[in-house]
Parts: C-alpha cells; sequence; structure tokens
C-alpha cells in the first residue's frame, strides 16, 4: 500500500507522517528539500526559481518511484506528492516557457498515479499554517504571505477534484486542524478504516 500527503508548505505533513510511522511502522519516504542547492535563493532573491522548481519536481518523482519499489515488501507513506508541483508552477512567476518545461516533466509521469492506494489531504486555515510557519522559524520562509498560502490550498482542493474525477481508484481524505481524517462524504473516518488495521 502507498499513502501519500499533499499540502503546502509548514501544514504538519511531516509531523502527520512521524505519527503513522510510529504507529503503524510503515515505510516513510519524507521530502528532501534540505538536499536543495536553490532553495534558499529561491524563496529569499527569487534567484534560481526555475532551477528550484525543477529539482523538486524530479526529486518528487524519484521518491515516488522509490516508494512504488518499497511497497513490494512494506506499506509506504511519502512526504509531498510530485502533482502538488502543479500549484508552485501555476501560482509562482515563472515564464510561459519555463512553465511549459516544468509541466512536461510533471506530465510525463502521471502514469505514476496509478500505484497510488491513498492520498491524504490537508485542509487547514491559512492562518494557522502561517502560524505553523513561523513557529519552526526557517530563516528562508519568512517571506511566504497568507496570500500565497491561501491561494495554495485553493490549488490543492483542485488537485483533489481531479484526482477523484481520474483516478476513482485512489482513497482521498482531508485531514482538518483537529487532526481529523475527512472521507469524500463530509464525514469524519477512523485511522483503522485509513490504515487498514
Amino acid at each position: 500500500m502507498i499513502y501519500a500527503i499533499l499540502g503546502p508548505t509548514g501544514c504538519g505533513k511531516t509531523t502527520l507522517i512521524e505519527k503513522i510511522v510510529e504507529k503503524y511502522g510503515y515505510y516513510p519516504i519524507y521530502e528532501e528539500w534540505m538536499n536543495n542547492p536553490y532553495i534558499k535563493e529561491a524563496y529569499q532573491h527569487s534567484n534560481h526559481k526555475f532551477d528550484n522548481q525543477q529539482w523538486f519536481i524530479r526529486n518528487d518523482i524519484e521518491r515516488t518511484i522509490r516508494a512504488i519499489d518499497k511497497s513490494n515488501i512494506n506499506s509506504v507513506v511519502i512526504d509531498k506528492l510530485f502533482i502538488q508541483n502543479y500549484v508552485y508552477v501555476e501560482y509562482d512567476t515563472f515564464s510561459i516557457a519555463e512553465k511549459k518545461v516544468l509541466f512536461a516533466l510533471l506530465d510525463a509521469k502521471l502514469h505514476l498515479l496509478n500505484s497510488i492506494d491513498t492520498i491524504i489531504s490537508f485542509k487547514i486555515p491559512t492562518e494557522e499554517i502561517s502560524r505553523r510557519i513561523r513557529n519552526r522559524k526557517r530563516d528562508f520562509e519568512t517571506s511566504i504571505s497568507n496570500e500565497w498560502i491561501s491561494k495554495f490550498n485553493g490549488g490543492i482542493d483542485l488537485i483533489v477534484e481531479h484526482l477523484s474525477a481520474k483516478y476513482p481508484n485512489i482513497k482521498i481524505y482531508k485531514y482538518n486542524e483537529h487532526n481529523e481524517f475527512i472521507d469524500e462524504n463530509g464525514d469524519i473516518v477512523g485511522e483503522n478504516k485509513i490504515f487498514n488495521v
């Protein structure tokens, strides 16, 4: 089984994965942002934005492939699924030519979604995400505005709608600020149902 987490920067994806790993023993595949040589410049000065985004897309795809390989042995949970890069590319200040390149990288790997069993999408108010970002005190994240977080949340909602329509094999749950899992009918669902224990 492969579980994937969607949500904006600072919403709590890694914290949720740590809880899942501790409780159920799943194999974690964390986001590897600390290995990205472009991230600080991209956030703070808008330099290397294209290189930064391209690095994330390639790394997120590689991690998804790694998750598929590992799932033959154990259930896996992925920190940030590659498709949420569509939101970054659409809403950030890339040129038309840059967007074309970045979207092509993503489009070429959409078939990987057929291997995903469950997606958990964070649905948390903008103000709460902003508070969480401030609390973790990463200098390069100080430029993240509430406006951007709100726009990103809307983009994630659109991705979830698309996945629901095009990939009916994927189970999708929302995860709110009260640490509750919500199904497609708006009902609170117990962890046991989601994680098959």
